[in-house]
């Protein structure tokens, strides 16, 4: 990795961690801190997939390791389906718990598929 594509990439990651903080913000205000979460996810790895269809650049490499390595979290996630006092029942916890991994994977198969066959058409 040269210093330029390390610079777009922490700068790319700023921007997407913003983006996720405005995305968790909009829904906390609305009570439901667990969607906001699920919706940077699925947006962060719908942008993943479509990139991964693109012929290799640095401008996608900083995109993918920047932008959406910051826009989607794990950790939050995680701490969101944690059985700590006060949370959701199991049952809603493992039903979030599959919305992430469903709809973050399907997201990416989807856009990935998407940008791939317009490429070739």
């Amino acid at each position: 990795m040269n210093a330029e594509l390390l610079l777009l990439s922490v700068a790319l990651g700023s921007l997407g961690a913003l983006a996720r903080y405005g995305i968790q913000a909009w829904a906390s205000s609305s009570g439901k801190a667990y969607l906001g979460i699920l919706v940077a996810n699925i947006v962060g790895s719908a942008l993943a997939g479509a990139l991964f269809a693109l012929p290799d650049s640095f401008t996608t490499a900083a995109l993918l390791a920047g932008f959406c390595g910051s826009l989607t979290t794990l950790s939050t996630m995680v701490v969101h389906l944690l059985p700590v006092p006060g949370a959701p029942p199991l049952r809603s916890r493992v039903g979030r718990g599959l919305a992430h991994v469903a709809g973050s994977v399907g997201a990416a198969l989807v856009a990935y598929s998407a940008v791939a066959l317009w490429l070739v058409n």
